[in-house]
């Protein structure tokens, strides 16, 4: 695994002689000071003594002090504390830095070693909610991210021992964009699960997109050591207009799609500014109802299958169909009563809007003729009422 080394951040040390300037101006004869501003202001600059103090140099290396880490570090990993180990040999390379002495570089090839070999071992995988269904990992919507609620990055660090994993817990892993801008929790350490979760408050441009990116990254006596190789990105996509229409049509106990009333429902939402398409697989009762409901976790599924980034619920329920009886002759005129609900739903369970459409009446001479009489009685009844609500419906789709 290939890994890569981002140098700390050292402040310079101050030169002895800079560090006397006050001392020395003090001891000046006032003449002399007298020389050296007018030198000054004649553009000139006072010759440095031939004499002064050259910058300090580094302090050396303790040989013994990376060897104390590197036995430290063998220690930890002996008694599978990976984190433990991986820090001493971040720390053996800090304190290497650029040093030429054979010695510590020999020490600080060893930490790298370590480090690479260890890295090998490790892996870094989506949270469950990133996960689709054929085991590939998710893309989220930009919509609602900065709000309570909403899809955060979040991974598991792992370590590998052929077909067994083990949770790494207390391991730095940093966040940032790689696309897109806003603020969001740069450095979050693992749980006992391995499990590390950012959260991002604030989305900037959310019109373009985003991508966060996680990696684990130690620091250790001002080094910083990255496993590049250990990456995953988390990938936000820009709002969109794709919707998905369900409906179903309920009776006498049992449920069926309902293809023609969702072909109104469809008509309907394109003309309110949506991408629609049927959903045309089974849908069991329980889900469906969930979905309906703004379930999050339903609804990232559903999104996650279907690509979609709003949903068109359509329920139509009838009651038990009534025979006609007058002066106790029954007729075979037979009457049922319906009704409607419309929701249209974000992908991440908010409601943009909802309407019930109640009073329906279907009729027929027989209870089935009377069943789909009140059925299509509904689907007319749901496509006027997103007729008469299209401007409402069209400022929700339109809103950020």
């Amino acid at each position: 695994m290939k890994t890569t080394n981002i140098p700390g951040r050292r402040l310079p040390r101050p030169s002895a002689a800079t560090a006397r300037g006050g001392a020395l101006s003090a001891a000046l004869p006032a003449a002399l000071l007298s020389a050296l501003f007018l030198a000054a202001a004649c553009g000139g600059a006072p010759a440095v003594p031939a004499d002064a103090e050259a910058p300090a140099a580094p302090a050396a290396v303790s040989v013994a002090e990376l060897d104390a880490l590197l036995a430290q570090a063998a220690a930890a990993l002996d008694s599978f504390h990976t984190v433990e180990a991986i820090r001493s040999w971040v720390g053996v390379l800090g304190l290497a830095g650029a040093s030429s002495d054979p010695l510590v570089r020999a020490r600080a090839e060893t930490a790298r070693a370590e480090l690479v070999r260890v890295g090998k071992r490790l892996s870094l995988e989506p949270g469950e909610l990133w996960i689709k269904a054929d085991g590939t990992q998710a893309e989220a919507s930009v919509r609602g991210l900065g709000k309570p609620g909403a899809l955060q990055p979040a991974v598991y660090l792992y370590e590998n021992y052929g077909t067994v994993k083990t949770p790494v817990a207390d391991a730095p892993i940093a966040f940032q964009f790689v696309r897109g801008k806003g603020v969001l929790v740069e450095s979050v350490a693992t749980d006992f699960e391995g499990r590390a979760n950012t959260t991002v408050s604030r989305l900037d441009e959310a019109a373009k997109g985003a991508a966060v990116r996680a990696m684990p990254v130690f620091e250790e006596k001002g080094y910083r050591y990255a496993f590049a190789e250990l990456i995953r990105d988390f990938v936000y996509l820009p709002p969109s207009k794709l919707a998905k229409v369900v409906a179903v049509e309920v009776a006498q106990g049992s449920s069926r799609a309902a293809p023609l009333a969702a072909d109104l429902v469809s008509a309907r939402a394109r003309d309110a500014g949506l991408d629609p398409a049927v959903y045309d697989k089974a849908l069991e009762d329980a889900r469906f109802a969930a979905a309906m409901a703004g379930d999050p976790a339903v609804l990232r599924a559903l999104a996650a299958e279907t690509g979609a980034a709003w949903f068109v619920f359509l329920r139509i329920e009838a009651g038990e169909p009534r025979q006609m009886v007058v002066s106790g002759k029954a007729y075979n005129i037979w009457t049922v009563d319906a009704k409607a609900s419309l929701r249209l739903v974000r992908d991440d369970g908010t409601a943009a809007w909802s309407k019930p459409v109640d009073g329906i009446r279907g009729q027929g001479g027989s209870a089935a003729l009377s069943l789909e009489n009140a059925f299509q009685l509904a689907r007319e009844a749901a496509a006027a009422a997103m007729d008469s609500d299209r401007a409402a419906i069209l400022a929700a789709v339109s809103a950020p």
